[in-house]
């Protein structure tokens, strides 16, 4: 037996149930008894027939009739099914049915849940002047002691903040449709609107019709869309009111709407419903046949009113129903006629039988004209046909009374019957089957099934051995998939990813369908675009996380699920997640890929894996393990979190480079950040690693850290090419082979640390990219070992709740990090003074330190802001000076320093060191000797530099030690342009001294030799050299 049909049975005699564990009494149109949940005298429980439900007033517990059985007797869903299907003597066990979805049936009780909380709402709100002024107005009709309910939904999100309070959520609300999201967020559906809840035939609440209530209203009346639990067609508006007088009376009044049944309930006509505004459909025709097959149509009596009554009596007609029809006066409605129950019985003893009402119209209309009668017998005839001969004879005699003759209306009939094929046009569709759905989409389900009409379309047959719950449609221009959870006969359920283009193939479909096992799809193009379309409605889109971390639609994303600011959502087995109104799509964490270790390596890693350690808290221990560089490392980690934040004031972003002996400590130090980010996985070796590879580790994440180990000076020229891209956040180019063969540049929206023993001076346009961290340190005490291994092990508790609560305050980084970055620039140029600072170098210290300096002020931190400072521009000086000792000026003046250390160059022969307030320059310029001073603030060190000489001893060192030497010309150039140039001076005395010895020449006479030349000089103090020199620097050159 279907179990579905079985649970709607139980639920629908409420009454019978409930009367087998309790006695009731009725009272009014429901039935009170004593509560078996609670110990009480006076009978405090209300069983609603109509509406399907009990209630205790007492102690709260209410519900539908298996509701009520479960909490009776203290079992289960399924063993309280079992139990109410004994109680109303129906042969039904579990074992025996195999179409039942448990998760589906408790998804629609928790829709159906949902819309009791938001009628009562409503109903709550009907107070308020607004609604009341509307109805006494309307002179609009409530009926009494009936559970109609209707509401009022105010002005503003008034549903959506009570929603929020009373914890419902938002999500279930939209798919019944009472709310609505925007690009601006979620928003009331209904706003100032009178509200009609609408109930399925037993009484639950399952969506909700809205009228604008103001003066001039654009669009009078607003319904929730259909959802898994509603659609349109499939439902009479108060039908769950009306049911059992239609039954008791053998006849329903439909009219057209809300207000026109309130009305006629309320004058005590409650056998009528309403068709919501629409026209009749199959459903709702099989849905009236299980109280009775005669109708009375009251429909408006304008001339909508009349198409409408039309339309209706004849699907009516055909379906074998007996039609009737009350005429209203034009102009008029239902619910502005009949204001007492004695008018509404005038108008009902003038009812006439529909097609001998229709016969005399056109009798009147067509009196003169012989070929519209003839029409006119025709359409009625057609009507005539889908009786039983009997009652063909009888109408024949009665429309013959109009339209004469009466074998016109013969033949006409007997046509109609022949033509017209067996009246078992269903073909033996199950009664469990939407005839709406079925005409709508062109198949049904029956056993897992998918099952349409054959080719001579005299019969049905399945096509399939499986049915498909579509999940959701990922996005993408070049590489679209849809997800469908897909189930066979014997309720094997798997999970597929099918690509777009197999979905258009029915060979491409049928190999993807058929390789998950016993699923097997025997349709052609025709079934399968049928399935494909009910397939499509049903899917919502979803966007596919092709990079973990920070995503442009605001939220953090991981492996396992979301970060939106305030909480982590997890994604569902699927993969699926959903953020404010849209879905997304995380392949990592879905079923489908479960079984694949070789799949998503990193994104695995890359998780959400909460710790308990507060950022301070770890920031104490990490500095009590890696120091000084602990700091640089945490800045630098809190810069990456934030880098497009960062990327809007700097359009380069550093690197952090971590070098030192093995057993120093760097890898661990770098790799403990990584924690920051989920587990540690894979950390590439850059001498192994090809390009690519290396380039796709960089760009797995956004706002993120990764580490790339193993860098040394011989690291092939291409790779370290790669790397100075990747400080300018630009990654590899390639030929994109799925977009027209275009060149794409993959973009590296993450910070990376770069590990190794060796300095990077090899290649000083790399190292000034770098922040170079140096790690010396090999030997570490018994306690230093204890904190690395606590540190260790707090890492693999989980850190990402450190991440999770600095992402908590992005705005106000963003707000705060510009006008930072100037006052961390103030304060670097006071601690500089007067040393200058190559441009690279600055910023990447610069860009790191405003960061450590912006989340300082958000949260506490344990460091004092002016020594960190300090520490930076102290680390960015010994960088700097690096880079001088190894870029071509540097190797220029680390030559002149050996020459000068190994007694080659001489001072006060070859340079001059000396303190003085100004410099007297002398030059030449049109051929003329000039003087002029240059004159300085106070008193500072200077260097005279002899040019000639200087050069070329230059020139000879680095011959020896195999080097190309810079010519002359470009030495000028660079030393003209260096940041420690002053000026250049002709006529500058220096002693001549005597190579082998080192001492002044003397000429025959006993006097000392000295020679003229050019000199240039430069601040000492912005030179990177070590003059070990005997003498204090002369104040006067002239001396």
């Amino acid at each position: 037996m279907d179990a579905n049909k079985v649970i709607e049975q139980i639920n629908d005699h409420i009454l019978s149930v409930v009367e087998n564990f309790i006695e009731l009494k009725q009272r009014g149109s429901n039935f009170m008894g004593c509560c078996p949940f609670h110990n009480e005298k006076t009978p405090s429980l209300s069983v609603n027939p109509a509406k399907g439900i009990f209630k205790c007033f007492g102690c709260g517990k209410g519900g539908n009739a298996i509701e009520f059985i479960k909490e009776h007797e203290g079992v289960d869903f399924k063993e309280a099914v079992e139990i109410g299907a004994k109680k109303l003597r129906m042969d039904f066990q579990w074992k025996h049915s195999s179409n039942f979805d448990e998760i589906k049936y408790k998804h629609e009780e928790s829709l159906k849940i949902a819309c009791t909380v938001i009628e009562k709402f409503f109903l709550e709100q009907v107070s308020q002047k607004e609604a009341q002024l509307y109805i006494e107005e309307r002179k609009l009709a409530i009926p009494k002691e009936s559970s109609f309910n209707i509401g009022y939904a105010p002005n503003g999100n008034a549903l959506l903040a009570h929603a929020r309070k009373s914890g419902l959520k938002t999500e279930i609300l939209e798919e019944i449709g009472v709310l609505k999201s925007n690009d601006k967020g979620i928003y009331d559906f209904f706003r100032n609107r009178l509200i009609f809840p609408i109930s399925n035939s037993r009484g639950q609440t399952i969506a909700f019709a809205g009228r604008d209530i103001s003066k001039d209203p654009k669009i009078k009346y607003l319904n929730t869309p259909e959802s898994c639990i509603y659609t349109k067609g499939n439902e009479l508006y108060a039908l769950n009111e009306a049911r059992f007088a239609i039954k008791k009376e053998d006849r329903a009044y439909i009219t057209e709407g809300y207000t026109d049944v309130l009305r006629l309930h309320s004058i005590e006509i409650v056998n009528s419903v309403a068709t919501g505004g629409t026209a009749l459909t199959i459903a709702q025709v099989k849905l009236l046949r299980h109280y009775t097959n005669k109708v009375t149509l009251i429909f408006d009596g304008d001339k909508a009113g009349q198409n409408a009554t039309d339309r209706n009596a004849e699907i009516l007609i055909k379906n074998q129903f007996h039609v009737s029809v009350i005429a209203l006066p034009d102009k008029q409605d239902p619910d502005s006629l009949f204001t007492t129950k004695e008018q509404f019985l005038q108008y009902n003893n003038q009812q006439a039988d529909y097609i001998v009402y229709k016969t005399s119209q056109y009798a009147e209309r067509f009196a003169s004209d012989p070929v519209k009668k003839s029409e006119a017998i025709k359409r009625i005839s057609m009507l005539i046909a889908n009786y039983d001969k009997t009652k063909q004879e009888v109408y024949i005699d009665f429309v013959a009374e109009h339209i004469k003759p009466k074998k016109a209306w013969q033949d006409a009939i007997k046509e109609f019957i022949k033509d017209e094929p067996k009246r078992s046009h269903r073909y033996n569709i199950p009664e469990h089957v939407s005839l709406n759905k079925f005409d709508r989409w062109g198949f049904y389900v029956e056993n897992n099934c998918y099952v349409f009409r054959n080719k001579k379309g005299d019969d049905f047959v399945p096509h399939s051995n499986f049915v498909m719950t579509p999940l959701f449609h990922i996005e993408s221009p070049i590489n679209a998939k849809r997800l469908y959870e897909i189930k066979n006969r014997h309720n094997l359920v798997k999970i597929i990813e099918l690509p777009q283009r197999d979905i258009v193939s029915i060979t491409a479909f049928k190999l993807q369908i058929e390789s998950l096992g016993n699923f097997l799809w025997t349709g052609g193009e025709s079934e399968l675009n049928k399935l494909k379309a009910w397939l499509y409605e049903k899917t919502k889109s979803c966007k596919e996380i092709v990079q973990m971390g920070w995503q442009r639609e605001g939220f953090f994303c991981w492996g396992n699920g979301i970060f939106n600011g305030d909480d982590f959502i997890k994604a569902d087995r699927y993969g699926i997640v959903k953020h404010q109104d849209r879905y997304f799509y995380i392949p990592a964490c879905s079923e489908i890929y479960s079984g694949d270790d070789t799949l998503f390596e990193f994104e695995r890693h890359f998780i959400h894996n909460e710790g308990n350690i507060t950022l301070y808290e770890y920031a104490t221990k990490y500095y009590g393990v890696f120091g000084l560089n602990g700091i640089v490392t945490l800045s630098f980690y809190f810069a990456c979190l934030f880098m497009d934040i960062i990327s809007k004031r700097f359009d380069k972003f550093p690197i952090l480079n971590m070098y030192g002996q093995k057993g120093s400590g760097k890898n661990t130090c770098a790799e403990s950040i990584l924690y920051m980010f989920g587990r540690k996985g894979k950390v590439p070796n850059l001498h192994n690693s090809s390009k690519p590879s290396i380039a796709d580790h960089v760009a797995t994440s956004s706002n993120a850290v990764c580490v790339l180990d193993e860098y040394r000076n011989d690291l092939e020229m291409e790779k370290r090419e790669l790397l100075k891209g990747f400080w300018d956040k630009t990654g590899r180019t390639r030929m994109n082979m799925d977009k027209d063969k275009k060149k794409e540049t993959s973009k590296v929206n993450q910070g990376i640390i770069v590990c190794g023993q060796q300095i990077a001076t090899a290649d000083i346009a790399l190292f000034s990219r770098f922040i170079a961290l140096g790690f010396s340190k090999t030997v570490f005490s018994f306690e230093e070992k204890r904190l690395f291994e606590e540190l260790e092990q707090i890492n693999k508790q989980g850190l990402t709740q450190i991440t999770h609560q600095l992402l908590k305050h992005r705005e106000t980084f963003a707000r705060n990090y510009n006008k930072t970055v100037d006052a961390v620039s103030d304060k670097f140029r006071e601690l500089l003074e007067t040393i200058a600072v190559e441009t690279r170098i600055y910023n990447n210290w610069l860009t790191v330190a405003s960061a450590y300096a912006t989340i300082a002020k958000i949260v506490e931190l344990p460091f004092l802001y002016e020594e960190i400072m300090e520490l930076f521009v102290k680390m960015m000086i010994e960088q700097n000076k690096e880079t001088a000792r190894n870029d071509d000026l540097g190797i220029f003046w680390k030559t002149v320093q050996y020459l000068i250390s190994s007694n080659v160059l001489f001072e006060e022969g070859d340079y001059r060191l000396v303190y003085a307030e100004k410099i007297e320059r002398t030059f030449k310029e049109d051929g003329k000797w000039k003087k002029s001073d240059i004159v300085f603030q106070k008193p500072l060190k200077l260097l005279y530099l002899s040019v000639s000489r200087v050069f070329a001893l230059y020139k000879s060192q680095a011959l020896r030690e195999g080097d190309k030497p810079l010519p002359d010309a470009t030495v000028e150039y660079y030393l003209k342009n260096s940041p420690a140039f002053i000026c250049d001076t002709k006529k500058v005395s220096f002693k001549k001294m005597d190579a082998k010895s080192g001492y002044q020449e003397i000429d025959e006479k006993g006097n000392k030799k000295y020679t003229s030349t050019t000199a240039f000089v430069f601040y000492l103090d912005k030179l990177n050299l070590n003059l070990d020199t005997k003498s204090e620097p002369i104040q006067n050159l002239n001396n």
